[in-house]
């Protein structure tokens, strides 16, 4: 039995989907090298299985909805992936939302916020940076 995994690839606008064992979807969802490392092999193959989106409309989001598994890798600075799970973005949401005030407040730059989030991602060993967290909020407030 094979899982379905999409991952999202923000840089060239495709979206690799992985037929993977349960196993192995379930140690991409938790390790990011390991995710790299699959997505890297499928688009080294060329394979049908990455979709050119080239309207957002073609690719509904109810299908991605649907996969067992979602990772959404965003490029950062150094030009190494960052591969957004759903328990990476989960957090995002919850430090977004407990800093929702200060956003709303005025008296802090947004940037800084960014950056006190960030900080808290990395705590819980989730290397991304004030603008990637930024950058994942704009996407998922889009959608």
């Amino acid at each position: 039995m094979s899982v379905s995994f999409s991952v999202s690839i923000e840089e060239t606008g495709e979206i690799a989907l992985l037929n993977l064992s349960p196993e192995d979807a379930e140690k991409a969802q938790w390790d990011h090298e390991f995710l790299k490392q699959l997505v890297n092999e499928e688009l080294s193959r060329g394979s049908d299985q990455v979709v050119q989106e080239d309207n957002e409309n073609h690719l509904s989001s109810t299908h991605i909805e649907q996969e067992d598994a979602a990772a959404e890798i965003d490029n950062c600075n150094d030009k190494s992936p960052f591969i957004w799970t759903t328990n990476c973005i989960n957090l995002l949401l919850a430090l977004y939302e407990d800093n929702m005030e200060r956003f709303e407040s005025g008296i802090q730059r947004h940037n800084k916020i960014w950056a006190s989030i960030s900080t808290a991602m990395q705590k819980k060993n989730y290397n991304v940076t004030w603008i990637q967290c930024q950058s994942k909020l704009s996407g998922l407030k889009k959608t």
